[in-house]
């Protein structure tokens, strides 16, 4: 029994397609085929075209199993999203207090790109305690 068998074997929520049943779970489906009892697995997340495992997210799963393997790794991801965000946060207050200081040159221009930058500000905010939670619910859970 291959290793694919035995992560789909293990997963909760299986649904089944025609000739195949699949099972996603943070953004890897492990599919298992009918006609050839055959098991493959693919990484979903980064398109909508599914791509192949990479070895070093093959690894992961392999030394912590498929639930834990791929929560780690979207841990990883998670807590590069928070940097992006807070990043992005950053050049946002940056970009609104140099439009502040233009404002005489040209005011309706740089009003709009203070609002701008506001709106972008919450937007990021919201994205950042998004993931926040989701890091710290992973940091609870294992």
């Amino acid at each position: 029994m291959c290793e694919i068998e035995v992560w789909f074997k293990e997963c909760d929520r299986v649904f089944v397609c025609g000739s195949f049943e699949f099972s996603i779970l943070n953004g890897f489906k492990i599919t298992h085929y009918f006609h050839n009892d055959n098991y493959t697995i693919q990484d979903t997340r980064k398109n909508d075209f599914y791509t192949t495992v990479s070895d070093e997210d093959y690894s992961i799963m392999m030394e912590y199993g498929f639930e834990r393997g791929t929560g780690i790794i979207m841990q990883k991801r998670n807590i590069k999203r928070v940097e992006y965000y807070l990043n992005k946060i950053s050049e946002a207050y940056v970009k609104r207090r140099q439009g502040k200081k233009r404002l005489d040159q040209d005011f309706k221009f740089y009003s709009k790109q203070i609002k701008n930058c506001d709106i972008k500000i919450h937007k990021y905010n919201d994205l950042v305690h998004f993931y926040k939670s989701k890091v710290k619910q992973f940091e609870t859970k294992y």
